[in-house]
């Protein structure tokens, strides 16, 4: 029984430290950066929509793994089918149209912070959703293992859904900042905002299958050892391609749109914090013995660095500007 309840406890800790912390950070982030409040309207619509299509890609991605022929494949052959039209294609697309519906339902046309805003609403009910299941799975299995999973997802998989809702959010405001009320119209202006996140999330996924499907296929660390390098290439060029449209698309939107809300020491703090747990990372990965764990850890660096840093850029920012005039706005 002792047994058991610890086992529960571990579970419920873990839980909390790869699923909800991560998911405030990053919720945190968002509001500092659209100045936005906690209760906006168009962040929980679209929270709930991303949990909804966490539920809706399980049972899409378990039909498409049953119809194609995976198995038959080459192990990168089948990684590059697996990451696409497995995972990254179902899931992106889903939040794609699901992104769509909350924009149309509650947010007006050029508001590009609410836009970004729904965008990071429904990544994180994505995210929430799918890490919770991994981890339940994990945990089912080990409980060393499912905290091992659970740590591993809080600095990687759930920031980095949080980077593809970001950027998808950023690209349709692109396109809606012309003026556009009616989405539907300009479905090929707004592929980019589908694709580019699609793409990095395809080239995400690759890398960690290929990573496996060689290792059981040549049996040998050294085949694989190249993906395992580019995995925190490809997440940095993920973070500053979301970071760099959301400070353009919010740094235009300014001119036209007072904010709603306004902390001050919130992008410092916040920015502090994260880039403390970046650098306290890249402590942990100098430390350990081996090349290769310093390559698997150097992918969990990336994110808290990166958003830290963006986090006291946008402090000193707003420290050289007048205090704005707050419009109180219902979403």
């Amino acid at each position: 029984m002792r047994l058991d309840s610890t086992v529960g406890a571990m579970s419920l800790y873990s839980f909390f430290f790869s699923v909800l912390l991560p998911g405030l950070l990053a919720l945190n982030y968002g509001l500092i950066k659209t100045r936005r409040p906690m209760k906006s309207e168009v962040l929980w619509a679209g929270f709930l929509a991303g949990l909804l299509v966490g539920i809706c890609c399980l049972a899409v991605e378990t039909v498409i793994d049953h119809v194609l022929p995976l198995a038959q494949m080459a192990p990168l052959a089948r990684s590059a089918a697996d990451a696409t039209l497995v995972a990254a294609g179902p899931e992106e697309g889903l939040k794609f149209f699901a992104l769509l519906l909350v924009i149309r339902r509650y947010v007006y046309p050029d508001d590009a912070a609410a836009t970004i805003l729904a965008a990071l609403g429904v990544a994180l009910g994505f995210a929430l959703m799918e890490d919770s299941l991994y981890v339940i799975s994990a945990f089912s299995a080990s409980a060393v293992g499912g905290s091992l999973v659970a740590l591993m997802r809080a600095l990687t998989a759930v920031p980095e859904h949080v980077v593809f809702g970001l950027t998808m959010g950023a690209l349709i405001a692109v396109t809606r900042g012309g003026g556009h009320a009616e989405l539907t119209k300009n479905s090929s202006e707004l592929m980019p905002a589908l694709l580019v996140p699609l793409i990095m999330h395809a080239g995400y996924d690759f890398l960690l299958m290929a990573h496996e499907a060689l290792l059981k296929a040549h049996e040998s660390r050294a085949a694989s050892e190249w993906t395992v390098q580019w995995v925190p290439i490809v997440m940095a060029s993920s973070v500053i391609t979301a970071i760099v449209l959301c400070n353009h698309v919010l740094t235009h939107a300014a001119r036209f749109d007072k904010p709603v809300h306004d902390a001050r020491s919130g992008p410092a703090w916040l920015g502090g914090f994260l880039l403390m747990v970046g650098l306290l990372m890249v402590w942990i990965m100098l430390e350990v013995p081996t090349l290769e764990y310093q390559h698997a850890l150097a992918k969990c660096c990336v994110v808290p660095l990166m958003f830290g840093l963006d986090l006291l850029w946008t402090a000193f920012r707003r420290m050289n500007q007048p205090m704005p005039t707050i419009v109180a706005l219902r979403y």
